[in-house]
């Protein structure tokens, strides 16, 4: 992923209190997040995750992993989101129905044009 310049889009390292790390290529997007601040989660928030995003011919594969508190001991489960979309909008909508915040699903959406 490229910027207009020719160097590589700089993706932000922190979305609306979550920590990023992003792994890009010509088709493929991956991110890892967590949410910085885990005691303002409340039962049913994603606390951490895995997103992989990959172009195809007509839209995106998406692959969400993510990490949801189940219960005020801490404790967690698994949630996992697979789906194909093809627009941002979509992946928007199947990002946030997983569970990530709005933020962070905008900010993937964005990211994801980009891939050829």
């Amino acid at each position: 992923m490229t910027g207009t310049t020719g160097a590589p889009v700089q993706l932000p390292r922190e979305i609306a209190g979550w920590e990023c790390l992003w792994e890009t290529s010509a088709n493929r997007l991956e991110l890892a997040a967590r949410r910085i601040d885990r005691r303002a989660a409340t039962i049913g928030q994603a606390l951490a995750g895995r997103v992989i995003v990959q172009r195809d011919g007509v839209g995106w594969a998406v692959e969400a992993r993510l990490w949801i508190l189940e219960d005020p001991a801490e404790h967690q489960r698994l949630r996992v989101r697979r789906g194909h979309v093809s627009t941002p909008g979509e992946l928007h909508d199947l990002l946030v129905d997983a569970g990530l915040p709005r933020e962070l699903a905008i900010s993937i959406g964005e990211a994801v044009t980009a891939l050829r």
